[in-house]
């Protein structure tokens, strides 16, 4: 958990001074054909008329690729899924287009995992993570790429919808299962002005 708040107070000092935008996003995630959720904070500071910083604070539910070892024959453990505080933080370049801006955008993230359960086919029953004796690491990081489209309001608001490909980096050269997470998430949020322009 130190790590995300060292990385919120150093990242702080990127919004400036100036007016940003906050707001609320919510969305999914899909991967290792099965599907979680993503909630959370955003934060958005323009950088001229054709980019932009957005950072997030995010709930995210992952499902993953893990590859548990499995020492008990009566226990068939799939489905795994790791529940994530994550922190992206992505460069926008857009162009607009009457009232909406269309754009990409990408950049790094880094996730502390929180929780995690995987499903007992036989038991028919979720079992907890247990990240230390399972050999599973707390802390994710990797890539966001994706595409979007934000809609400008009135006083300076915006709503947006954002699509984005994810890739874990942890560990990604020892080539093992648990090693990184992959999948495609999407967002929807609306954020209001804050602060002076």
């Amino acid at each position: 958990m130190k790590h995300l708040i060292i990385c919120i107070l150093c990242l702080l000092p990127l919004i400036g001074f100036g007016q940003v935008r906050v707001g609320l996003a919510g969305g999914g995630f899909f991967g290792n054909n099965d599907q979680g959720v993503i909630g959370g904070l955003v934060v958005q500071k323009d950088l001229g008329g054709f980019g932009g910083i957005h950072i997030g604070i995010q709930y995210i539910e992952k499902p993953t690729n893990l590859s548990i070892l499995n020492d008990n024959p009566e226990q068939d453990l799939i489905r795994p899924r790791i529940q994530y505080l994550s922190l992206p933080i992505h460069y926008q370049y857009y162009f607009s287009v009457q009232q909406f801006r269309l754009g990409l955008y990408g950049g790094p993230y880094i996730a502390y995992g929180l929780g995690g359960t995987l499903y007992d086919q036989q038991k028919e029953e979720n079992l907890p993570i247990q990240f230390e004796k399972m050999g599973i690491h707390r802390i994710d990081y990797g890539l966001h790429l994706g595409a979007g489209i934000e809609l400008d309001l009135l006083h300076s608001k915006r709503m947006f919808i954002k699509g984005f490909y994810g890739l874990g980096l942890r560990d990604l050269d020892k080539k093992d299962a648990y090693a990184y997470s992959e999948g495609i998430g999407f967002l929807m949020g609306f954020m209001v002005p804050f602060g002076k322009n």
